[in-house]
């Protein structure tokens, strides 16, 4: 009875023992070998006190790293967080734009202005709503009367004719961006998909001799789909700014339905031509 009490305090206090050993001393050493081992899973396993969870947790990459004394887990943390996956939840932008378009063949030019607003994903893919706005306008005037005045020309000037010409195209711009210009320059290429109005002012001429301008009143609206593909380049100034520039081609003829001598005839507006533009985009 008397050898069995030694035997069993002996087998109750080794356990204890075993823990309150540093675990350098369980062959955590430099020079490796077997102990090794031994060592790292007893550093797995068993805990420390002040050390907390990260240290035995699957996601630390040097978990001996993680029970040195003194050691900080900020570079545990920091590799964590690069192992993250990038959302793909689009990032807003809008989008600027301003230049000129030169329509049809006889290169008659004109301001081309646009606003896109749409969302970017993982910097790869915009989608964007867009509208888009051409203005150009002629006008006919006829000198009645020259004279001068303190020794300066004057004219009396009359207009004699003057049309306008507002297109508006509505449309959905896709736009993917090439991966070979680092994060400060992103060249793409996108392409537009429109529904366009045509609004005229001033060409109706009861008088004409033109049948079509006889059968126009003063202002007119045609309308119908359209098209644009451009390429060109993002330059990023700061993460919520950048410069956007692009040129490209517009494609759409516009119409409308008119009686000419009883007969119900369209009439389309070739509006194809070419544009550049440049502008602001805007993170949001």
């Amino acid at each position: 009875m008397r050898r069995r009490f030694p035997i069993a305090l002996f087998g109750a206090l080794a356990p204890v023992a075993v823990l309150a050993l540093p675990l350098s001393a369980w062959g955590a050493s430099d020079t490796g070998g077997p102990e090794d081992a031994v060592g790292a899973e007893l550093e797995e396993w068993l805990p420390r006190p002040g050390l907390g969870l990260l240290s035995a947790s699957s996601f630390n990459p040097n978990h001996r790293l993680g029970l040195q004394r003194g050691g900080s887990t900020s570079s545990t943390t920091f590799a964590h967080r690069r192992s993250r996956r990038r959302s793909t939840q689009p990032e807003s932008y809008m989008i600027l734009k301003g230049g000129g378009m030169y329509v049809a063949e006889e290169s008659t030019n004109g301001v081309f202005l646009g606003l896109e607003l749409g969302g970017a994903v993982e910097d790869v893919l915009d989608v964007g709503f867009s509208i888009d706005y051409f203005y150009r306008s002629t006008s006919q005037m006829e000198v009645l009367q020259e004279t001068r005045f303190e020794e300066l020309p004057v004219q009396v000037v009359a207009t004699t004719d003057k049309t306008a010409a507002h297109l508006v195209p509505l449309g959905l711009t896709l736009r993917i961006r090439l991966p070979v210009g680092g994060d400060a320059l992103s060249p793409f290429i996108s392409g537009t998909l429109a529904y366009e109005a045509l609004f005229l002012e001033n060409i109706g001429d009861p008088n004409s001799d033109d049948p079509v301008l006889r059968a126009l009143e003063q202002n007119e609206t045609f309308t119908g789909f359209g098209w644009q593909a451009a390429a060109g380049m993002d330059i990023r100034l700061s993460p919520s700014l950048g410069l956007f520039g692009e040129i490209g081609m517009h494609r759409s003829s516009p119409k409308m339905e008119v009686e000419m001598d009883g007969v119900p005839v369209d009439l389309k507006v070739d509006l194809d031509g070419g544009f550049l533009r440049g502008g602001l985009r805007i993170a949001m």
